[in-house]
């Protein structure tokens, strides 16, 4: 074979090699480019999404903070709490002063840059179910449903006395401690009273009496104080309370309860005085079964986000709030991040 012929076939095969080498590494260049900008874009996005997370958290605690000391100083400047009653004042600039009170308005605050939205509610609103008056409580709710419901309601009673008395006597169509472990609920029932309102979901059938709402609150049940801690009133604040309850323990009618909470929600979005709204009967019905009068213990629900994220922040707390501060300080009730 001619020398020349297969100098000229190898230096074309070692060419062939080369270019494909160097085909590879510009392939493998690309990868790593694509794959350097694709990592540094989701680091990036990733770090934006933990500052956004970072400040609205920040924003929501330091906000509920703020509102509590301006809870404490309407308190000090007004200490009539009186609601459904218009409270605006003009001040000397002729605008009008924002109140803190525990009417249930959203309201919204400029926090460093961020609009931050608010609520004050009472905290003594809803069913109390951790007080040595639990049944009694449940009972009057029951009026509400008839036939198979309302057969169904008291059994679900009964399930909830079994579970906090002290005692293993079973009642009609309930449970004690043998079926909670045939349902591998042990160690339940607790067998003293409740510590915290949502352990009323461990009682079988308390789910379709008492749904969480669409922020997966029970708000027909109230706050169960922590050990220790000083109870509110035992009377429900009417502008915190659940309508549905609010027509239930009222005793009001169909009809009644469209006018009344008609009546309330022109107060929370107008602030048209309720006496303006309902009749001298009507007015009478509610005094007779709710409190009108800041019981000094608050709920606040604060919602954060940043105007140009779709991260945001829920906050809600609660505690007793007077016109001063003293130690220990504010003892939270209730503390949710979510």
């Amino acid at each position: 074979m001619n020398s020349s012929f297969i100098k000229e076939n190898s230096i074309s095969n070692e060419s062939g090699s080369a270019l494909i080498a160097v085909l590879s590494l510009i392939a493998l260049a690309s990868v790593l480019t694509v794959s350097s900008i694709t990592f540094a874009n989701k680091t990036s996005y990733l770090s934006e999404s933990f500052y956004q997370k970072a400040f609205t958290s920040y924003a929501a605690e330091g906000a509920s903070a703020r509102i509590q000391w301006l809870i404490s100083s309407d308190r000090r400047k007004y200490p009539q709490r009186t609601l459904g009653v218009n409270t605006s004042i003009e001040n000397k600039q002729n605008s009008i002063e924002v109140r803190f009170i525990a009417d249930g308005v959203w309201h919204s605050v400029n926090y460093y840059g961020m609009t931050v939205n608010y609520r004050i509610t009472d905290l003594a609103s809803g069913i109390d179910i951790g007080g040595p008056d639990a049944i009694v409580n449940l009972q009057s709710f029951a009026s509400q449903y008839e036939g198979d419901k309302r057969e169904a309601y008291v059994s679900f009673i009964n399930k909830f006395e079994d579970y906090t008395d002290n005692n293993d006597l079973v009642r009609l169509n309930s449970l004690e401690s043998d079926s909670y472990r045939a349902l591998n609920l042990y160690p339940l029932p607790r067998n003293s009273r409740m510590e915290f309102k949502e352990e009323l979901l461990w009682i079988p059938g308390a789910l379709e009496f008492f749904p969480p709402d669409d922020k997966g609150k029970l708000s027909l049940i109230r706050l169960i104080p922590p050990q220790n801690m000083p109870r509110p009133s035992s009377a429900n604040s009417f502008f915190s309370t659940d309508m549905s309850l609010v027509s239930t323990l009222a005793g009001l009618s169909e009809d009644e309860s469209s006018i009344v909470n008609t009546a309330r929600e022109k107060w929370i979005n107008e602030g048209i005085d309720l006496s303006l709204s309902l009749d001298v009967g009507l007015m009478t019905k509610l005094r007779s079964k709710f409190s009108f009068i800041e019981s000094g213990y608050y709920t606040i629900d604060i919602n954060t986000a940043a105007e140009d994220s779709i991260v945001s922040k829920k906050l809600v707390i609660s505690g007793r709030i007077s016109s001063r501060f003293t130690n220990p300080g504010i003892r939270y009730y209730q503390y949710f991040s979510y």
